[in-house]
C-alpha cells in the first residue's frame, strides 16, 4: 500500500470519526521521528460560515500548555537559573508552604488544590489574573504532605509560570516564544489568540446537557490563566513539538536530549493500576507493555491530545472545537496505532534489499573454505558505508582476510577498491558490490572456485541470517554481471 492510500485511508477515517462522534470540527497529525508525515482536517472551523478545519487553524491548547510551561522551567534549571529542588518560596516569596519545591509542582506532587482559593473562572468564565492568584496564596492550603500522592493542579503550574518570569526577568509570553516557540518553529502558537486573524480560529461549541447539537461559545477565546492553559495553536505546530518529545527535535531543540528524557520518566503514578502518571510535565498513559507520552487539554469547547511513542517513534496530535477531550483521546490513539503499523511496514519494505542486489547476496565459499561474506544494510550508515556493505570472515589463527597491495585492481577511482587473500594466498576473484545513494551500478565477479551460499533475507530483529542452499557454480564467462540499480 504507498503512502497516498495510506493517507486515504486516514482521511475517512477522520472523516467518519467527525460524523460518529458529532463534533463540529477535527484537525489532526502525524510524527514520525523529526518527520510530520500527515495532516488533514475534518468538519468545520465555522459551522455558519462554511469554513472547514484544517492543519492551519488555530485552537485552544488548553493544558497542553503545560508542556510548554514545563520544558521552559527545565530550560531555565540547564542554564542554572534555578534548580528542581529549590523551595518554590525561594522564587515567590508569597508561596506559604516552604516544604515544596519546584519538583513537585511539575509533577502535580505539591498536594495543591487543582484552583487558587478565590478562583470561580470554571463558573464564572472570569478568571483571575497572576496578581490575583498571588494575593490569594495566604488563604490557600494544602491538601497532602508533598509526594504523598498526586492531585493534579491548575495552580501549580500558574505558580511555574511565575517562577519563569521570576528566574529569566522577562514576562513568561515572552521567554516561551523566544525560547521554546522560536526554537522548534512554532510561529502560529500564541499566548495572545485574540489578536490572530479571526478566519484563522476556529469557533468553540458547547454542548449542553440533554442537547444533541452543540452551540457556538460566544466567550471561546476570553484570557484564561498562561502558564497552566492559555496557549492557542495548531496541529502543524503541536506536530513540530511532538517530534521534539520524541527526540527528534531540531539541534537548537531548547533542551538537551537528557533533560528530555527526565522530562519524561514516570515520577508520580496518578492511580493504583498505574494506567496514568505524571512526569516533569508530561502526562504519561500506560497501555499494556506501552508507554504513551504527551498531555490533554480541555477547555469549555475546545479540547485535545498530544500523544507520543518514544518505542515506536510514533506520535499523534488530535484539537477539536468542542470541549469533551474523550473523543480526542480516542482518536489520537488510534492514529499513533494506525501509524504505528504503517512505520513498522514501511521500515520493513526499506530494508529488504532491491531486486538488484538480490542476487548478489550471500556467503561465497572456495576450495579451502569460506571467503567472503556480503549482506545487506540499509539505511545504516553514510556516504562512506554504503547499503551494501562485505565482509569478510575469520577461520582460525593466521586465516585473516586482508587487502593484498599492488597486482590487477579494479579500475582506478572505484569506491570499493579491494582484493583479498587468504593463507597469505592471493584470491584472484574479485567481489565488488556497489550501489550508491543517488543509484548506480552493481557488478559482480568470482573466481572459477568459488560459489555463492545465498541468505534468505530476515528482519534485523530476527537473530541472525539463514542460510539458504548453494547455487551452482559461478563461471568467469558468466560471472560479470552488469546490473542498473
Amino acid at each position: 500500500m504507498d503512502e497516498d492510500e495510506v493517507a486515504r485511508g486516514w482521511q475517512e477515517y477522520l472523516d467518519r470519526a467527525c460524523r460518529d462522534l458529532s463534533v463540529p470540527g477535527i484537525a489532526a497529525a502525524i510524527v514520525y521521528r523529526d518527520r510530520t508525515v500527515w495532516t488533514a482536517g475534518a468538519g468545520w472551523a465555522d459551522r455558519a460560515s462554511g469554513r472547514l478545519a484544517d492543519a492551519n487553524t488555530l485552537f485552544r491548547a488548553g493544558s497542553i500548555t503545560k508542556l510548554l510551561t514545563a520544558t521552559a522551567v527545565m530550560t531555565l534549571r540547564d542554564w542554572g537559573r534555578l534548580s528542581l529542588d529549590d523551595p518554590v518560596a525561594a522564587h515567590l516569596p508569597e508561596f506559604p508552604f516552604p516544604g515544596v519545591t519546584v519538583r513537585h509542582l511539575l509533577c502535580h506532587g505539591a498536594g495543591l488544590p487543582r484552583e487558587s482559593p478565590d478562583e470561580a473562572g470554571w463558573r464564572t468564565r472570569a478568571f483571575s489574573s497572576d496578581e490575583e492568584v498571588l494575593a490569594s496564596l495566604p488563604r490557600a492550603r494544602s491538601l497532602y504532605p508533598p509526594m504523598e500522592r498526586g492531585k493534579y493542579s491548575n495552580l501549580g503550574y500558574t505558580l511555574l509560570g511565575l517562577v519563569v518570569e521570576r528566574a529569566s526577568g522577562v514576562p513568561y509570553g515572552r521567554f516561551v516564544g523566544e525560547r521554546v516557540l522560536g526554537l522548534l518553529s512554532m510561529a502560529d502558537t500564541t499566548f495572545d489568540p485574540e489578536a490572530a486573524p479571526a478566519d484563522r480560529r476556529a469557533t468553540g461549541y458547547m454542548r449542553m446537557p440533554g442537547e444533541d447539537a452543540a452551540a457556538p461559545d460566544e466567550r471561546a477565546w476570553e484570557p484564561i490563566s498562561t502558564a497552566a492553559a492559555g496557549a492557542a495553536t495548531t496541529v502543524a505546530d503541536l506536530a513540530r513539538f511532538a517530534s521534539f518529545l520524541l527526540g527528534h527535535g531540531p539541534p537548537e531543540a531548547p533542551i538537551s536530549p537528557a533533560t528530555l528524557e527526565e522530562m519524561r520518566r514516570p515520577r508520580l503514578i496518578a492511580d493504583r493500576n498505574w494506567t496514568t502518571a505524571h512526569g516533569f510535565g508530561p502526562m504519561l498513559v500506560r497501555e499494556d507493555s506501552r508507554i504513551l507520552v504527551g498531555h490533554a487539554g480541555a477547555m469549555f469547547s475546545f479540547a485535545g491530545w498530544l500523544l507520543v511513542a518514544p518505542e515506536e517513534e510514533i506520535g499523534s496530535v488530535c484539537l477539536v472545537n468542542e470541549g469533551d477531550e474523550r473523543p480526542a483521546f480516542a482518536l489520537a490513539i488510534r492514529l499513533v496505532d494506525e501509524a504505528a503499523g504503517w512505520a513498522a511496514s514501511s521500515a520493513e519494505a526499506a530494508l529488504r534489499p532491491p531486486s538488484a542486489a538480490a542476487g548478489l547476496l550471500g556467503r561465497y565459499v572456495g576450495d579451502r573454505g569460506l571467503v567472503l561474506s556480503i549482506a545487506w544494510r540499509a539505511g545504516r550508515g553514510g556516504p562512506a558505508r554504503p547499503p551494501i556493505f562485505s565482509q569478510g570472515r575469520d577461520r582460525g589463527p593466521g586465516r585473516r582476510f586482508a587487502p593484498v597491495r599492488g597486482g590487477a585492481l579494479p579500475r582506478r577511482g572505484h569506491p570499493h577498491r579491494t582484493r583479498r587473500e587468504w593463507r597469505g594466498q592471493r584470491v584472484r576473484g574479485v567481489h565488488l558490490l556497489v550501489q550508491p545513494p543517488g543509484g548506480g551500478r552493481i557488478e559482480s565477479w568470482a573466481t572459477p572456485s568459488i560459489e555463492r551460499c545465498p541468505l534468505l533475507w530476515t528482519h534485523p530483529s530476527q537473530s541472525g541470517a539463514q542460510v539458504g542452499e548453494r547455487t551452482s557454480m559461478l563461471r568467469p564467462t558468466a560471472a560479470a554481471p552488469r546490473r542498473t540499480s
